[in-house]
């Protein structure tokens, strides 16, 4: 692999931790949004469960760059605000 090519798929990799760290809080938020009109929490958690499992299957088949991008900002940012907030939720007394 030559330099250019080297330097691009490194501005790739830290594009895709970029983005990801800009979806975070918005995705959290709706989510803590949803979470608190809900009675049954640990539902909401075994769902970004599924979710995150299609999610890193889904990530397992991408050919290209855009595809790993899209479902890392929206499914997998999905499944990781749900397991955070229920975990959240379940250890404060």
């Amino acid at each position: 692999m030559d330099c250019a090519g080297l330097l691009c798929r490194r501005m790739e990799q830290h594009a895709n931790v970029f983005l990801t760290n800009l979806a975070a809080p918005v995705l959290g938020f709706l989510v803590g949004k949803w979470s608190d009109r809900l009675t049954d929490r640990l539902s909401l958690f075994r769902l970004g469960a599924v979710v995150g499992l299609i999610g890193w299957v889904g990530m397992a088949f991408t050919t290209e760059v855009w595809m790993a991008f899209a479902i890392n900002l929206t499914v997998l940012g999905f499944a990781g605000a749900t397991g955070d907030h229920s975990a959240r939720r379940w250890m404060t007394p």
